[in-house]
This record gives C-alpha cells, sequence and structure tokens, in this order.
C-alpha cells in the first residue's frame, strides 16, 4: 500500500499496472494501516525509528571515520538508510565481500546499481538493521579487510 504524486497520466499507467499485477491491496492490511494512521501509532513508530535510526547512523559514520583506510572515502547520507564508500580503483568490490562475509560482515556491492556493470570499487552499507555496536565490531572488520586488500 502506498500512494504516488506525478503527472496525471503517468499516475493512470502506474494505477492501471497496480491493477493487473494485483488486483487490489489486502482489506486486512488497509484496515490495519488505517487504525495505525487514526490511533496516532504509525506517528510515535516513526518518530521513534528515527531516533534509533540516527543513533545508527552516527555510530556508522563514527566508524567508518576511525577505521576506513586512507584511499578511501564515505559519504554520510542525507537522506536514506545507506553509506555509500568508494574505494581505491584497483579494489574489487566482490573480493572485498568474499572476505568480509568470512566474518559475517555484508554489503551491497556497487556493480548491482550500475546498468552497465560498473562501480566495481564502491560498496553500500546499510545501517538500519543492527546496533551501534555491531555495526562498530562490523565496520572495524570491514576496514580491516579493505586494508589487507591494499596491501
Amino acid at each position: 500500500m502506498g500512494y504516488v504524486v506525478g503527472p496525471k497520466d503517468a499516475v493512470k499507467r502506474m494505477a492501471d499496472l497496480h491493477g493487473v499485477n494485483d488486483m487490489c491491496s489486502s482489506t486486512l492490511s488497509q484496515v490495519v494501516l488505517a487504525e495505525a494512521l487514526a490511533s496516532g501509532f504509525y506517528d510515535r513508530h516513526v518518530r521513534r525509528m528515527r531516533r534509533i535510526y540516527r543513533k545508527r547512523l552516527n555510530a556508522m559514520d563514527e566508524a567508518l571515520r576511525a577505521t576506513l583506510p586512507p584511499g578511501c572515502i564515505h559519504y554520510t547520507p542525507k537522506g536514506g538508510i545507506f553509506f555509500w564508500i568508494r574505494l581505491p580503483d584497483s579494489l574489487d568490490c566482490l573480493e572485498l565481500q568474499k572476505r568480509c562475509n568470512a566474518y559475517d560482515v555484508d554489503f551491497a556491492p556497487g556493480p548491482q546499481f550500475s546498468a552497465d556493470g560498473r562501480g566495481g570499487n564502491y560498496v553500500r552499507l546499510n545501517f538500519t538493521l543492527l546496533n551501534e555496536e555491531d555495526i562498530r565490531g562490523g565496520m572495524e572488520r570491514f576496514s580491516r579487510e579493505v586494508a589487507a586488500l591494499l596491501d
């Protein structure tokens, strides 16, 4: 469920596609969402998650600043839930991912977000899934593996 704002013809086409794909949203889901909105639960939930996500964003930002080796650049998000890391051109993010996965650290490789497979030296990190302590530990392991590949 959701809504969209845009040019009338584009919204109509989207609505037509939605109807073809799933006919309609579940009635139960619609009732639950209506109650969450009417009761104020949704607004309270959003405020709570913003506080939690701000702490996690700050933990990842601080950890990256403290541990990323020289030549790596991280971009602190102004919105959204992901950090983008630019690694030195010589580093292959897929090799880094294999090494990091051995330590239970994962990320989305840059080429997944490119139509032509470029971006092999970029990674995308999500800061919403783990608590601050786990984020700090994961970023230390991530940075250690980056440094090892650069040696």
